[in-house]
């Protein structure tokens, strides 16, 4: 190599000398950082260990006992129900609908004998008009009549107009305050929006029921009274109707879709009768059907409606006189026109005229019954 040669050699190693100085620089610099972020991590969980350790004992000494501190349980509110086994020689009603699910044919004595245990509780009182001076038997008959137009303007079921009266002579029997003759209109209407709201899929508004009252009670008169009366009834609404053991003693007897349909005219009939609000469900539906078995022949009242109804013709006396009573002179009652006129149309197979015209009701109405 020529002495030129290696000039130009030198040259060119001292020019690129500073360019790789500053890629080792620019290598350090970039390990630096991950070496010392590392170190920092150790550092930090070494010395978050040792604080760890340190305090460890201060947060949970090995004196502190945990103390387990016991709740009672508040004791359950249910009704205790003895299995009664079937008698041997008794038909069973739900034999045939084992298939059936929608039936609970399983369960089905158990739940009406406890509906038949609990359908006594909260009963009204049977003089509740006393501590409302201003108040008469017949004005409430006028005011059941009302709720009957209702409950057909709405289309409401009857179950809905049942416990709307249950609700209203409940209230009135438990209420500390005197209702005067201006706001007697103003409770039912409220019972009958709380009976909608446990009864009805799709219950009418607030403002169709103060329309209804005819401009007497506006939309918020109505939810104040509705207030007063779930307080004043501790929202207790669970009580059996008189329509749910009729089903059962209907089924019991063998009736008809006339006789049931005719049961349930009675049904109506009793919620007008001021002397049978005191009267537990299960005996207005079982004295409805026996007047209705009366009049089409239908039912007997044998052992086997003795037995799933649990009373005897003797029992039915009072109430079957007044039910009979109703039925008897309903187209002279200007209180039972409403009612009169919804069962005579063809829907209903006009029981209410078949009623009136039979003989059965004239005697039942003047002498207990009978079987």
């Amino acid at each position: 190599m020529s002495l030129q040669q290696r000039s130009q050699l030198a040259v060119t190693r001292e020019n690129n000398a500073p360019l790789q100085t500053l890629k080792n620089g620019l290598s350090k610099n970039q390990v630096a950082p991950r070496l010392a972020l590392s170190t920092r991590s150790t550092n930090v969980a070494t010395v978050t260990s040792h604080v760890l350790k340190a305090t460890k004992p201060k947060l949970q000494p090995a004196s502190l006992k945990q103390t387990v501190v016991e709740v009672p349980k508040p004791a359950p509110k249910s009704v205790q129900i003895d299995k009664i086994p079937l008698p041997i020689d008794m038909v069973d009603i739900d034999e045939d609908d084992m298939e059936h699910l929608e039936f609970s044919s399983v369960y089905v004595k158990d739940i009406y004998q406890y509906l038949f245990k609990i359908e006594g509780q909260n009963a009204a009182h049977p003089q509740y008009l006393q501590k409302h001076p201003t108040l008469r038997a017949h004005m409430r008959m006028i005011l059941v009549e009302w709720l009957v137009s209702l409950q057909a303007r709405f289309k409401l079921l009857q179950e809905t107009l049942l416990m709307t009266v249950s609700i209203l002579d409940r209230y009135m029997s438990e209420t500390d305050m005197e209702v005067s003759r201006s706001k007697f209109q103003l409770v039912g209407v409220a019972c009958m929006l709380v009976a909608c709201k446990y009864e009805e899929m799709y219950l009418p508004s607030v403002s169709d029921f103060a329309y209804m009252c005819d401009g007497a009670y506006t939309s918020d008169d109505i939810l104040r009274m509705e207030r007063i009366v779930l307080s004043t009834l501790q929202f207790e609404f669970a009580k059996p109707l008189s329509a749910h053991f009729l089903r059962r003693f209907s089924k019991a007897g063998g009736a008809d879709s006339l006789t049931h349909t005719m049961a349930k005219y009675f049904l109506e009939l009793a919620l007008y009768d001021y002397s049978l609000v005191h009267c537990n469900p299960s005996v207005v539906a079982a004295a409805s059907l026996f007047i209705a078995g009366r009049v089409t022949g239908i039912v007997e009242w044998d052992e086997t409606v003795q037995y799933y109804s649990q009373y005897k013709t003797e029992d039915l006396s009072f109430v079957v006189g007044k039910l009979a009573e109703l039925g008897a002179t309903v187209e002279t009652n200007k209180y039972l026109k409403t009612t009169y006129k919804k069962y005579a149309a063809d829907k209903f197979q006009r029981v209410a005229k078949v009623v009136v015209q039979s003989k059965e009701i004239a005697q039942l109405a003047k002498k207990p019954a009978s079987n």
